[in-house]
Parts: C-alpha cells; sequence; structure tokens
C-alpha cells in the first residue's frame, strides 16, 4: 500500500512535534493534521529502506513505513548549480518529467519526448553557447 491510503494511521510522539513545530515555526495545533495535509498535497513520496519521504512546499518529511510515525519534518536543502556535459544524458528524465499531466490523467507515453516538438530541448545539448547553466545567467544579470 501506499502512504496516502494509510493516512489515518499517521501519528507522531511529543519530541516529533517539538521538532516539526521548530523546524517550521508552526503554530498550528494539531501537528498531525498538518502532515497529513501535505502528506496528500505531496509533489513526491519516496521510500527508501524502513521510511518514506514526502516532499511538498519546501518541505521534506520523514515517516516511518511500519509504524507510520511522523519521525521529522524540516526545511528541504535545494543547491542550484551549473549544469555540465555529465549532466547532459539526463535532460531526457528531466524533460519527461517536466511534462504538464493534469490531475487524473495517465502521463504520456515516455517515448513523447522523440516527439519533435519535444526533441529539440534534448537534441544536441551543450552544442550552443546559450546552452550554459548557470553560468549564463550570472552573465545576463551582469550585462543588464
Amino acid at each position: 500500500m501506499v502512504l496516502p491510503e494509510k493516512i489515518d494511521k499517521l501519528h507522531t510522539t511529543p519530541m516529533g512535534e517539538e521538532r516539526i513545530r521548530k523546524n517550521f515555526s508552526l503554530e498550528a495545533p494539531d501537528i498531525i493534521a498538518w502532515c497529513k495535509e501535505k502528506v496528500l498535497n505531496a509533489d513526491a513520496i519516496t521510500r527508501r529502506g524502513k521510511n518514506w519521504y514526502v516532499y511538498v512546499d519546501g518541505a521534506e518529511i520523514t515517516i516511518n513505513a511500519h509504524s507510520y510515525t511522523v519521525i521529522t519534518a524540516h526545511k528541504s536543502k535545494v543547491i542550484i548549480r551549473e549544469i555540465t556535459p555529465v549532466d547532459y544524458p539526463l535532460l531526457e528524465d528531466f524533460i519527461y518529467h517536466a511534462i504538464f499531466v493534469p490531475p487524473r490523467m495517465d502521463a504520456p507515453p515516455r517515448e513523447i519526448i522523440n516527439h519533435p516538438d519535444v526533441f529539440i530541448y534534448i537534441n544536441g545539448f551543450g552544442d550552443k553557447p546559450s546552452d550554459c547553466g548557470e553560468k549564463c545567467r550570472s552573465a545576463r544579470r551582469v550585462r543588464m
């Protein structure tokens, strides 16, 4: 079963509640209700080992997969760096996952990235001077 189907089992300890309140400066009276809302609106939920990890609104919530105990929640750490040639093979995955899929609709087949209107963003990336990630953005800022 996936985590949202077990949402009613979520609970935490007094220490977990204290950590979550502190990490987000929350005044919400019901931390578990706050966590449930985040789970139901998650951008992504993954399971690694014994825990579920919920990513939503710049937060990462860690939940034990067996007991459904909310262990902690903290602000996600985001690092933005310049794209490098080592990253270019990942562009297909990035482009595919960036495709908007309306609620209650199935994602398109992965082959959609080969459609000419999509493939132009992947084909030959890195060959043009404008394919330079953060470095270009910084250069534009300096010229303004």
